[in-house]
């Protein structure tokens, strides 16, 4: 824009202003928003993925079009065609501010904790959540508010932690933080009235990776230790993810989904190996050390897993690097492996939610693991839930 124009709108009364927006917005058709474009950005929003302010903007507008009086011009943001009658549609609720914000678990700027604490007189369970990001980005702002209301409607606190990002930091640093983060919070459960024996790991993209690999791996409690957080358990009582990847074994996923999804950028800076040392016996060693599936025995939580799409989708040879990496799959696979051990994986998927546009899949997909925390949880629900 003109920088004359700018000035001019600038110094414009702000009744006035807006007005001119909102004429702007309700002039506004959508011809040119590509809406399979708005639609990868909502999906990497709700995995947990940081998007660019450019981004944000255009997913924004999609949004506001969608909603306007006149959106039935265009389509869904998910990309999709517009809901026939009769279609399951809800909203998302608000995002309640935190009880505690930013306690810092270590020195690092990004090791805090964001709490919502469920109101109780008796201590209450808790769901520690994890962030998504590509283990490059993201932070504690990044948990859907229809996992913070629904926990807290069923008498659930929730934490959402933050962790050192790669670059600074590779495999595994970004999974001992969120192990230190638990036992941080056992540590203190007297001071945010949490039960530190019934504590569950939550986590979109990355993050649920991350739930999954400190809920397969052995305890990490030093009794010893002379930090007395250090003392504390890393144990969870279940796991309930949202696009896990439950296999970070590059060539399990190119066996699994296709070599592009394999090829995800984030790799190199998650295991911080060289391009070329990423089929090594070096590297092999390493994937197979960062995968919670092959941590798995049979002592291990029970498990739920979400996905936004579905078991069948074909990843394209031509596809762009890391496309497939929330693929369904990598539930299946856990699922297998967990039925033949006779223990509880609940794995759902698109498939399941087939009555229902992109935003009622994503809020009963969240009340469906709320049900499954509250389980295993033992949580005595409020007044207010429904």
């Amino acid at each position: 824009m003109n920088m004359r124009y700018r000035l001019i709108l600038w110094n414009l009364p702000s009744g006035l202003l807006a007005l001119l927006i909102t004429a702007a917005l309700a002039a506004d058709d959508g011809k040119d928003v590509d809406w399979q474009k708005a639609k990868a950005l909502y999906q990497r929003g709700q995995a947990g993925q940081t998007l660019s302010p450019e981004e944000q903007a255009y997913l924004d507008r999609a949004k506001k079009l969608r909603a306007a009086p006149n959106s039935g011009r265009v389509p869904a943001v998910s990309g999709q065609k517009p809901a026939p009658a009769g279609t399951q549609t809800t909203k998302s609720p608000e995002k309640p501010n935190a009880t505690v914000r930013g306690v810092h678990y270590g020195p690092h700027e990004l090791q805090v904790i964001d709490l919502w604490k469920a109101e109780s007189r008796e201590r209450t369970p808790l769901v520690v959540f994890i962030h998504g990001g590509g283990f490059r980005a993201g932070d504690t702002t990044k948990i859907h508010p229809s996992l913070i209301v629904g926990c807290l409607q069923a008498g659930i606190s929730v934490a959402s932690i933050g962790y050192r990002l790669s670059p600074e930091v590779h495999f595994p640093d970004h999974f001992m933080d969120c192990a230190r983060a638990i036992q941080f919070l056992r540590a203190h459960s007297a001071d945010y009235n949490i039960d530190p024996k019934r504590i569950a790991g939550s986590g979109s993209s990355a993050g649920a990776g991350t739930a999954l690999w400190l809920g397969m791996h052995d305890d990490f409690a030093d009794p010893k230790n002379a930090d007395p957080i250090l003392r504390e358990s890393t144990r969870l009582n279940c796991v309930a993810v949202l696009q896990a990847q439950t296999s970070y074994d590059l060539r399990s996923i190119r066996e699994w989904i296709g070599a592009r999804t394999a090829e995800h950028p984030d790799a190199i800076g998650f295991f911080g190996l060289p391009p070329g040392e990423l089929d090594t016996p070096r590297a092999h060693q390493v994937f197979e050390q960062a995968s919670p599936i092959n941590l798995l025995t049979r002592d291990d939580p029970p498990v739920f897993l979400i996905y936004a799409g579905t078991k069948t989708k074909v990843i394209a040879a031509d596809a762009k690097p890391g496309e497939g990496i929330h693929h369904a799959i990598f539930g299946v696979k856990l699922k297998e492996k967990m039925d033949a051990l006779g223990m509880e994986c609940v794995l759902k998927t698109q498939e399941d939610y087939p009555d229902a546009d992109t935003m009622a899949q994503t809020v009963a997909g969240y009340r469906d693991l709320v049900g499954f925390l509250r389980d295993h949880l033992g949580a005595k629900s409020t007044k207010n839930e429904r």
